[in-house]
């Protein structure tokens, strides 16, 4: 009885991976991916609106990363079918590392753009790096709130100088006080600077029309068209200026991209 159940499993597996060619040999090829193509995803997502960020090759199956909504997507098939998930090889999450790289090469490329929109700078009394930190977020947001104040201690521990870029995720209020924030600064300068931005009952209120100015209109819509391009849906974001980043308010992860032994 053994013998049989042996042999029947065996024919099974056999007849398992007889069959699987049909999937693994669609992608052998690299060029197989290209046949992916815009009108191959539009056939089988509902999308309307998406863009191809990367096409790669990988474990013999091909992957297509999109961007809808700025919503960054992994999909791995062919021409008769995709899959949305993430990939793991020898416990590794290969789709995890492939977006970092895709995060990571965003900021770079735009980083020279971010300079020049921040909203605040906080340098610490001492300069110990020279190192920046990038965060992205937000008056209405509360865990950003919270991240604000560990942002300065480690600045100030580490002597790394911040940079700070408004990006409202709150919808239309939420540009409002980010607006409301940048014209403040703007308007009352130092009076007006990172540590008071930290303070939560000006972001309790409704905007003031009095600090709502032009030159925190234009700031706000440019850094919403780079965080758009960055594919950036979610605050805080922490970003030093190598590329390495933080996303969420994971104040350990982030005090350890700024150590000076994490370097």
């Amino acid at each position: 009885m053994v013998n049989i159940m042996r042999t029947f499993i065996t024919k099974i597996i056999f007849a398992s991976l007889f069959m699987l060619p049909s999937f693994t040999s669609l992608h052998s090829e690299p060029e197989k991916c290209s046949r992916i193509t815009d009108e191959i995803i539009s056939r089988h997502l509902p999308l309307s609106e998406f863009s191809v960020v990367s096409r790669r090759e990988v474990k013999g199956v091909c992957e297509v990363v999109i961007n809808v909504s700025n919503r960054i997507i992994p999909l791995y098939g062919n021409e008769d079918f995709l899959i949305s998930g993430d990939m793991y090889n020898n416990r590794a999450n290969i789709t995890k590392e492939k977006i970092y790289d895709i995060n990571k090469n965003a900021f770079l490329k735009n980083r020279t753009t971010l300079d020049g929109l921040a909203a605040f700078e906080y340098k610490p009394v001492e300069i110990k790096s020279e190192r920046v930190l990038y965060m992205f977020t937000e008056p209405l947001c509360p865990y950003c709130h919270k991240a604000g104040f560990e942002v300065k201690r480690l600045s100030d521990k580490y002597g790394v100088k911040v940079k700070v870029l408004l990006v409202s995720m709150k919808g239309e209020d939420g540009k409002r006080k980010c607006i409301e924030a940048a014209c403040r600064h703007f308007i009352l300068k130092e009076q007006f600077d990172f540590v008071h931005y930290n303070e939560l009952e000006w972001k309790k209120e409704i905007p003031d029309e009095k600090y709502i100015c032009e030159q925190g209109i234009e700031l706000i819509r440019k850094t919403e068209e780079v965080s758009n391009k960055m594919s950036i849906d979610g605050i805080p974001l922490f970003y030093l200026d190598n590329g390495e980043y933080v996303s969420g308010a994971d104040m350990e992860a982030l005090e350890i991209l700024m150590s000076p032994r994490a370097k």
